[in-house]
């Protein structure tokens, strides 16, 4: 017994938003809503909560490494790169997303904030080796330890993507007849 996938409620969503009218779910907004600059002030502020968690667990486990001033100074270029990483890769798929479906929902959000965290551990990794003369990766090891704290860090990206959602994306503009049904 396998499942059958009906694209007509797709295709029906989407035309209603082409015509304006909303679906009954409020969690999505049109992309041309969107204001874009919201959007990359969403995505700026949306590492934050992740950048400060994965470098505070870098301190405590590496304590005995990095003193209070590297802390602040390797987290706050980190926190720089991480909200690099999740302008450039998090707009890529917007744009993308919102091209594509003419939609952005709250699950895109929390699914891209997710993602974007997952990949963080290994981007610094990556970074690691290719700018120190010695690296303090370990190889292949290193690289599987970095996916296994993404794997732990991606439930804390999701609340990035919620801020994201929250800031940038749920502020748009809904249709007029989703307003119009209260009066």
């Amino acid at each position: 017994m396998g499942t059958e996938t009906n694209t007509l409620p797709i295709r029906r969503r989407r035309r209603s938003w082409e015509l304006g009218e909303a679906h009954h779910d409020s969690m999505q907004r049109a992309w041309p809503a969107i204001s874009k600059t919201r959007m990359v002030f969403g995505l700026a502020a949306a590492p934050l909560i992740p950048c400060t968690v994965f470098w505070l667990w870098i301190w405590l486990t590496r304590s005995e490494d990095l003193h209070l001033g590297d802390f602040i100074l390797t987290g706050g270029v980190s926190t720089g790169l991480g909200m690099c990483w999740f302008i450039g890769a998090g707009s890529l798929f917007l744009v993308w997303l919102g091209r594509t479906y003419g939609t952005v929902g709250r699950f895109n959000c929390l699914a891209l904030g997710a993602t974007l965290t997952f990949a963080m551990p290994i981007l610094s990794a990556s970074y690691d080796l290719a700018v120190t003369p010695e690296p303090d990766v370990g190889g292949s090891l290193g690289y599987l330890l970095a996916a296994a704290s993404g794997l732990i860090l991606a439930p804390i990206g999701i609340l990035g993507g919620w801020v994201l959602w929250r800031l940038a994306i749920r502020p748009a503009a809904r249709p007029l007849s989703e307003m119009a049904d209260v009066f």
